[in-house]
Formats: C-alpha cells, sequence, structure tokens
C-alpha cells in the first residue's frame, strides 16, 4: 500500500511520529513486558517495555483503539476512515492497536471541561464503532510502537503464572510487533476525527 510504512523501532529516535509519540508520554508512564503486572517508571525506562501508557492520567493526547481481526492493518483504508498516525501490528494473528494524536488534548477528570469529555467520548465511540475496534478496549496500555525487541529466547522457568508454558509462543504472547506509519498528517482535532 501506498500508504503504509513499516519502520523499525530502532530508530524511533529518528521517525518524527515515534518521536512525538514519546515527547507526548507522561514522565512517568505505566509499562510491563508481561500482562498481569504494571511498572510505573520514568519514560526513559519505561519506552523500553513491550507496553506502555500512550496518555497521561488525566490528559488524553492520543486516541488508540484495538482491532482483533486478521486485517486490522488496513481497517482505516477499508472503512475509508482517517489514517491513524502509527499502527501496532502483531505479526503473529494481524490484531492492531492504531493511535491517532490530537492536535488539542483534552483534559479529563478534575476541572476539566465537561462537554470536551463529552465531545471526546463521542468521537471515540463513533470511530471505535466504524473501525470495528473492541469496545471495552481502555486504551490504558498499548503495544509500544519504540520497543526493541529482545532476541534472549524466554526462560520458561520464569513464564507468569497464568501463563500456559505450551501456548505461550503460539498464542502469540511472546510475539513481539511490527510498527507502521502511515503518512497521516501530525495530528487531527476531534471535529476532523467526527467527520
Amino acid at each position: 500500500m501506498e500508504c503504509l510504512k513499516r519502520v523499525s523501532p530502532r530508530e524511533w529516535q529518528e521517525t518524527s511520529e515515534l518521536r512525538q509519540f514519546y515527547d507526548d508520554l507522561a514522565n512517568k508512564p505505566y509499562c510491563t513486558n508481561e500482562k498481569g503486572t504494571i511498572f510505573i517508571r520514568g519514560k526513559k525506562h519505561a519506552i523500553k517495555h513491550r507496553f506502555i501508557q500512550p496518555n497521561h492520567p488525566c490528559v488524553i493526547k492520543w486516541l488508540v483503539f484495538d482491532i482483533d481481526h486478521p486485517d486490522a492493518l488496513f481497517t482505516f483504508i477499508d472503512t475509508g476512515l482517517p489514517k491513524p498516525q502509527v499502527i501496532i501490528k502483531n505479526p503473529k494473528n494481524g490484531h492492531a492497536h492504531y493511535a491517532y494524536r490530537l492536535t488539542t488534548p483534552v483534559g479529563i477528570g478534575g476541572n476539566s471541561s465537561t462537554r470536551a469529555e463529552s465531545y471526546l467520548k463521542a468521537v471515540r465511540d463513533a470511530l471505535c464503532e466504524a473501525l470495528g475496534a473492541d469496545p471495552g478496549y481502555s486504551g490504558n496500555l498499548i503495544k509500544n510502537p519504540c520497543y526493541i525487541k529482545d532476541d534472549a529466547k524466554p526462560n520458561f522457568h520464569q513464564l507468569p503464572i497464568w501463563a500456559d508454558q505450551d501456548e505461550y509462543e503460539v498464542n502469540g504472547e511472546r510475539d513481539e510487533h511490527e510498527t507502521y506509519l502511515t503518512g497521516a498528517k501530525p495530528s487531527y482535532t476531534l471535529t476532523e476525527l467526527a467527520d
């Protein structure tokens, strides 16, 4: 596809979209390498983890969606929706996380505007439905588009308690992901996404 470009996470600091993603992170985002365990780390350390929190606790800068079907990479094309700035795809099953950057971040909770929050929710819900994304996905943790795979083999004696050793790699738990850029503009207003 002319608008999809796979990028190496090793070059995230030289890739404007990924550098912007890093710059937008909270100073101490949630991060983890294994589902079921979450850490709070400084962003220089957090960026080295497989999963990361894309937004500040009280500010939404990125709308993220979890699309669980094999052709998720092409969903925005198939549906005629705006291009996400970043797509993070699981190469084993084709599922993906879409990340749309907002031009104007929206505060949530506390003293934030309830009208802005309502508008954000309406746009997010409509985009979620149009993409066929998982409506139960909170977006609190996403596959880290800047994550660099450790080539070491997993130590099956140190798997999390919930992991089934025989299915651990088969189900994609240790599969790393691929990062794609779409050539989208640097950010969208909520009005542009609402259209």
